[in-house]
């Protein structure tokens, strides 16, 4: 009887293996059959063999494909409409400018990764539509307008978003634009041929999902709620052409040196519109989608057929050009070169060129100084040296009292920003920095007048920072205002190349730098967040302090306005008590001259250009009138036409 009911056991036991290992084997093979299906319909579709694999290894993002039935039927689907309209509808379409870029003539034009070419800010940035914008004239809230996705919806978990392409979306080269191709997109940027190091992690912290529903529709889910939930999903995702990067590969870098991607935006660079280290040209795309469509935010735009970008060596060699009409515009921040400049010019006495100054209102590059932590541990050294920097006279002299200082690292938002004097500031004091010197223990004067520790250690720290004419002056007040207070500040100029490295590396003490503007809400994760100390290119300053964690997490979960300026205000003010940035000055001032073929916006809404841009040139809402009208697009609170 126990030998049968063994055996019985037994034998059951047996079958519960056999089907248990079936169905795993069945799981399995399921699983690779998927993928396998998957990697064939992608490659029948001219998408690279290897790119549903990849996607499908990239560790905590679920990258999928659904079927249109998926997706909820009681989504509140928004398209942007009602805004103000962008540009002027008096623009003329036709012609050509020519513009200038003083730099260096890019050695190549590859889109992809992490290269340090500023004119591809140019050739690609400011051209390429992405999937969601922000409107850049709305006053207070900020609003989400159409890209290549014509509506979006945000399901009620207020984390998963659904994007719809518009139809009429296309590249240059005429070819559709897929929801696929954002998959693409996430292929390429993330594959190590690239070179693209900070974009995974960077997709990582954001996005927890990506399912692509049929050509025109899918949704991304994110891993935290907030505001412009829309925008946040969409903003590190592009689309890219897949017959264009067939040869992608372990070659990338070499092979794609001199190629230029075909683009969603309305320039492209065709064949003979490159000389090589002198000039390139954007001739805009014929029957350009987003001008088809006649949507308000993008008619109005795109107006010149042809933009000729001349390379000069140096902005004294600009002036020259435009004086002898071989350029059309100058933009340029050096205030004593806009009021010398042409003053003997009968061009600008007779109305041909005129001169303008104007006001941009967009999230600022936090310019200034940089104190790191690493190098630089002790609180009251560093706030002994903030006081040492007389930054208000250097700007006074560098700037003739042009440019304003920066109020704080997040300034430039709107309404979300801290209001102007709610974050103080340490002014020029040397009495309080010697006092704080001391506390760092730094209490003997030598000969020479700087102090030293009771052991000799000399207060001697190092500024790396790129010169120029205008920076090396500031640099030499630094110096000069800190020795006053009993420090040394050794000037330690380099090639950009050398600045950036050593401050990346967080090698540095002192830095002229600016990191980068989040646009359209401050961020300071990648910036100030302790889990990022150890991470190269982020957390330059090596700040580890659980207060700043705090806000800046407030900062990332805020689901109002009000509690995102609240936080905001929160992480500023401990910037300021950690004493770790000396501010420098707002870079949203621009002096213009031009001759008078060039014409700007001049609508209630739209006055110049858009508010936002850098350059007055970046939004392309410009155009050119042959018979010379005056301008009369100007900010008429702060900006004039200066008169000879």
């Amino acid at each position: 009887m126990r030998k049968s009911l063994s055996i019985a056991i037994a034998i059951i036991l047996l079958i519960l293996a056999a089907v248990s290992y079936w169905a795993m084997r069945t799981e399995s093979e399921r699983k690779e059959q998927n993928i396998s299906s998957a990697a064939q319909s992608y490659a029948a579709a001219d998408y690279p063999e290897a790119m549903w694999p990849a996607l499908q290894q990239i560790e905590d993002i679920s990258i999928s494909e659904g079927i249109p039935s998926d997706i909820p039927s009681n989504l509140d689907w928004q398209d942007g409409s009602g805004l103000k309209e962008i540009g002027d509808p008096a623009a003329i379409k036709g012609g050509s400018i020519s513009l200038v870029n003083v730099g260096p003539f890019p050695a190549h034009f590859r889109f992809l990764g992490e290269y340090n070419v500023f004119f591809h800010y140019t050739l690609y940035k400011q051209v390429d539509i992405k999937m969601l914008h922000i409107h850049p004239s709305e006053e207070g809230e900020k609003k989400i307008i159409p890209g290549l996705a014509q509506s979006w919806a945000v399901a009620p978990d207020g984390k998963t978003v659904y994007l719809r392409l518009n139809p009429a979306a296309r590249y240059s080269n005429n070819r559709p634009v897929r929801a696929k191709d954002i998959l693409l997109s996430v292929y390429l940027r993330s594959s190590p041929y690239s070179q693209n190091l900070s974009y995974l992690p960077a997709l990582r912290q954001r996005i927890e999902a990506i399912r692509v529903y049929d050509n025109h529709t899918l949704s991304i889910t994110l891993r935290d709620t907030g505001l412009l939930a829309a925008y946040r999903a969409s903003e590190l995702l592009s689309a890219d052409e897949p017959s264009f990067y067939a040869e992608f590969g372990p070659d990338y870098a070499d092979r794609y040196s001199q190629r230029i991607p075909p683009t969603t935006g309305a320039y492209r660079v065709e064949e003979g519109d490159i000389i090589r280290g002198r000039k390139i040209s954007m001739s805009r795309v014929k029957n350009w989608w987003a001008h088809e469509i006649n949507s308000p935010y993008y008619r109005n735009r795109a107006n010149v057929d042809r933009i000729e970008y001349n390379f000069l060596s140096d902005e004294s060699q600009t002036w020259e050009f435009l004086s002898k009409g071989k350029i059309d515009l100058i933009q340029t921040r050096n205030v004593a070169a806009w009021q010398q400049r042409l003053t003997q010019s009968k061009d600008l006495h007779e109305g041909r060129i005129e001169k303008r100054r104007f006001t941009a209102q967009y999230p600022l590059p936090p310019y200034g100084i940089y104190l790191n932590c690493a190098t630089l541990p002790d609180l009251h050294l560093r706030e002994g040296l903030i006081y040492a920097m007389d930054i208000d006279k250097g700007l006074d002299i560098i700037s003739r009292g042009e440019q304003e200082r920066l109020s704080c690292f997040s300034d430039g938002y709107g309404i979300i920003s801290p209001p102007a004097g709610s974050v103080p500031r340490r002014a020029y004091d040397p009495s309080k920095a010697r006092a704080a010197f001391a506390k760092a223990g730094y209490s003997e004067r030598g000969e020479d007048g700087i102090l030293s520790k009771p052991d000799g250690t000399r207060l001697s720290v190092s500024m790396s920072y790129t010169p120029s004419e205008k920076i090396s002056t500031l640099m030499q007040i630094l110096s000069d205002s800190a020795k006053h207070c009993g420090a040394e500040i050794r000037l330690e100029p380099g090639p950009w190349q050398r600045s950036e490295e050593r401050v990346i590396g967080k090698t540095y003490e002192l830095a002229f730098w600016a990191d980068v503007a989040t646009n359209p809400l401050p961020q300071l994760e990648h910036v100030y967040h302790s889990k990022n100390v150890d991470v190269r290119e982020l957390n330059i300053q090596a700040v580890a302090d659980s207060k700043l964690d705090s806000y800046i997490e407030q900062m990332q979960q805020a689901e109002s306005q009000a509690a995102l300026a609240a936080a905001t205000l929160g992480a500023n003010l401990r910037i300021q008590q950690l004493a770790v940035w000396l501010p420098g000055w707002k870079e949203n001032r621009g002096y213009i001259a031009s001759w008078r073929r060039v014409r700007f916006p001049n609508t209630p809404d739209c006055r110049l250009s858009t508010p936002a841009p850098y350059g007055i040139t970046e939004a392309h809402l410009y155009w050119v009138d042959d018979e010379g009208h005056p301008n009369q697009g100007i900010y008429p609170e702060v900006d004039e036409v200066i008169e000879p």
